[in-house]
């Protein structure tokens, strides 16, 4: 047979050249024994194989993301599946506005978690399919108390704000579930450092809570629960207003602190809030006010036997007393202060003690007194390598030093019939204690008869 090979030659439309045909038909090669079994075990092996069909298909080439969404529309969780796109979506915006979030790893890409968001929201929306809201609502709170490290603050935020929204739903335990529902949203907000919304949710919290006997699952009443969360939160606030020295609003929301601390009468919260209060008067030089306060305290710690607080405590009163210009009471109270951090161990308050109390006794040229609490000071700070003290301490000390060296100087001076000018100033450059204020005292006694003495 002869092929056609001419090219302007016209083919009927439809019909297919005799040379495309020879390419069609297979080779009829003759194969081998052993190619022949193989050939039949690939035959059976493919025939055992089971049909797929499109969907079994589609999940070798379609992405985790889009079979999810698929399997949640397929089953009817259209919620769901709108709170997840718009998750990611929210995410996503963010991270083209906030510069810090930009290098976040997107939520679409990790699958893990978005897994773990399907399998509780599912679980929130047949529950809420049944209304059975409580349900729905400890589905969202638990992803919410899931959600707990920084990068996925954002989506804890979010699923305590749903919890609120689905918490006005539950009808069957009074409204304490919408109580709750505010509590753990002021917990968020006051981790995110948004304490003055923090408060007013914490204050709503309180106001749902009062005259009623809910209790917690560690069976702490609600209320109360409230007050120990606000003294919390004022005091907080508190100490931010005092860094933009704005003292009054910072003693305002002290008061604040401590009338919610009385209310939830734990003498321990009490005696810190009292603490804290008497230490702002304090600072605005008021030690009249301030002393109740701080020895309110100071039986607090007593009671409780509390050293570490008791050591506090004398401290903060001791600074009243100086204020009063009470030299005495406070000398006894900061001798009480180093005393009682030397026995409970706490090396930071025991050197500041020291301190103190060596400042008190240079102001009051009582130099012996203040070089031995100076060095216990100096040296405490050097062995914590407490920086922030340990430079104070090396000053003061010196300083002290001098000045105590300076009394035998300054005696010697006006005595220089007992030693060479020579001697003085060899004295003053190495620091020797070749001199002694004793000296001195018996030359001031009896100066007239060693001066006639001879040589």
């Amino acid at each position: 047979m002869t092929l056609d090979l001419d090219h302007n030659k016209m083919q009927p439309q439809g019909s297919i050249s005799p040379k495309t045909k020879i390419l069609l038909q297979p080779l009829n090669v003759p194969l081998s024994k052993q190619e022949r079994k193989m050939l039949m075990e690939q035959l059976n092996l493919r025939e055992q194989l089971p049909l797929m069909t499109r969907k079994e298909t589609a999940n070798f080439w379609k992405t985790s993301k889009h079979l999810m969404c698929v399997e949640l529309l397929s089953q009817g969780f259209h919620q769901s599946f709108d709170e997840i796109f718009n998750l990611i979506q929210k995410q996503k915006k963010l991270n083209t506005e906030n510069l810090e979030t930009a290098n976040q790893t997107l939520l679409e890409d990790e699958m893990e978690k978005v897994e773990i968001i399907k399998t509780h929201l599912t679980e929130a929306e047949a529950a809420t399919r049944k209304e059975d809201y409580r349900k729905a609502y400890d589905a969202r709170l638990w992803l919410a108390n899931y959600f707990t490290c920084k990068d996925d603050k954002w989506l804890s935020d979010h699923f305590h704000q749903t919890c609120l929204e689905v918490s006005r739903l539950v009808r069957t335990d009074g409204g304490k579930t919408y109580a709750e529902g505010f509590c753990n949203i002021a917990l968020s907000l006051k981790d995110s450092g948004e304490y003055f919304k923090a408060m007013e949710n914490m204050e709503k919290y309180y106001h749902l809570t009062t005259d009623k006997d809910w209790v917690s699952n560690n069976n702490v009443n609600l209320n109360t629960q409230a007050t120990l969360h606000l003294c919390d939160i004022y005091t907080i606030i508190a100490n931010s207003m005092e860094k933009i020295q704005r003292f009054d609003s910072s003693l305002q929301y002290l008061l604040k602190a401590h009338e919610k601390a009385v209310e939830s009468k734990d003498n321990k919260i009490i005696g810190e809030a009292v603490y804290k209060l008497g230490l702002a008067y304090l600072k605005a030089e008021e030690p009249d006010i301030a002393l109740p306060r701080l020895k309110e305290f100071l039986d607090v710690t007593e009671r409780y036997e509390d050293i570490e607080g008791m050591g506090r405590a004398a401290e903060a009163i001791a600074r009243a007393y100086q204020l009063k210009g009470n030299t005495e009471a406070c000398i006894n109270y900061l001798k009480f202060a180093v005393d009682n951090a030397e026995k409970s161990g706490q090396q930071k308050a025991y050197s500041n003690a020291c301190h103190h109390l060596g400042c008190i006794y240079n102001s009051l040229c009582m130099h012996s007194h203040a070089v031995e609490y100076f060095n216990k000071a100096y040296n405490i700070s050097r062995a914590l390598n407490d920086t922030s003290s340990l430079n104070a301490n090396r000053v003061h000390f010196g300083i002290s030093l001098a000045h105590k060296m300076n009394e035998a100087y300054i005696c010697h001076l006006y005595a220089p019939i007992l030693k060479p000018d020579n001697s003085l100033l060899k004295w003053k450059c190495f620091r020797t204690e070749e001199f002694a204020v004793e000296e001195f005292s018996k030359t001031a006694l009896f100066g007239s008869r060693n001066t006639e003495e001879p040589n």
